[in-house]
């Protein structure tokens, strides 16, 4: 999880307003696209002052809880969730991360009354879960992974559309809410107005690093997928996810100022 906010913004648009030769490149995660639907004056527009030029990696939400919880499965955590409505707290990366807002999406869907706590960035909620501070965080597979196979976070659900392969006994929460569905995912992006031919070439060389056998591995055993694609293809990512999320967003009141 990233942190979103103004110590993204000066960057994100110092990369909106570069010459748009292939020189300036910009890094971006699910949380990019949506700043702007949480803050006044976000100086740039996700969308139309920047191309795509690939999808690099997207990975599904682990669904975790401390083992000392004492449920089981998603249908048990529910039931608690709905038994204590406003008693139980949930850590995120920060107020508009994934790991936020996947969770509100999560209380909208199965009708549960969890409260936030906020913290900077994943680590922090992710100690104070184990610890049995918050009884629940919904975060990236590569945030949350390795404290499940340690046994230190119980996973009782993941946010793809299907089971992982890297936690197959892992049910995917569409199997108890028919299609959920949210996605970690990291970006590659320059300024608006780059040439096709800049772009093209930029695609390429990333579809080649992601081609290394040793990198596919190395995102995989996180839980990642490696997708890569064409321009076209993330353009159309960007602006579902956007589509997707900003009606989260405006149902939760959700806001960065």
């Amino acid at each position: 999880d990233n942190r979103a906010g103004a110590q993204t913004i000066i960057g994100t648009e110092l990369a909106s307003k570069s010459t748009p030769d292939g020189a300036t490149l910009l890094a971006v995660f699910d949380n990019f696209p949506l700043t702007q639907y949480m803050m006044k004056n976000v100086p740039y527009d996700a969308i139309r002052d920047f191309a795509p030029i690939s999808l690099i990696i997207r990975g599904p939400m682990i669904v975790g809880v401390p083992p000392q919880l004492g449920v089981r499965d998603l249908k048990q955590f529910v039931q608690l969730a709905k038994s204590k409505a406003g008693d139980l707290n949930y850590g995120s990366a920060g107020i508009g991360t994934s790991s936020h807002l996947t969770v509100e999406l999560f209380k909208l869907t199965a009708g549960i009354d969890v409260r936030s706590v906020h913290y900077k960035g994943a680590a922090p909620a992710v100690v104070d879960l184990i610890g049995g501070t918050t009884q629940l965080m919904i975060a990236a597979s590569g945030t949350l992974i390795n404290h499940v196979k340690s046994g230190k976070i119980l996973a009782l659900a993941v946010s793809a559309p299907k089971r992982i392969p890297q936690l197959p006994s892992v049910p995917a929460i569409a199997e108890f809410y028919p299609g959920f569905e949210a996605q970690s995912w990291v970006g590659l992006l320059g300024p608006a107005g780059m040439s096709r031919e800049i772009i093209g070439r930029l695609n390429s060389e990333v579809a080649k690093v992601l081609g290394d056998p040793d990198i596919r591995r190395r995102f995989e055993d996180q839980g990642w997928e490696v997708v890569g694609g064409t321009p076209e293809y993330f353009a159309k990512w960007l602006a579902d996810q956007s589509e997707k999320w900003v009606r989260v967003i405006r149902e939760r009141n959700i806001t960065l100022e």
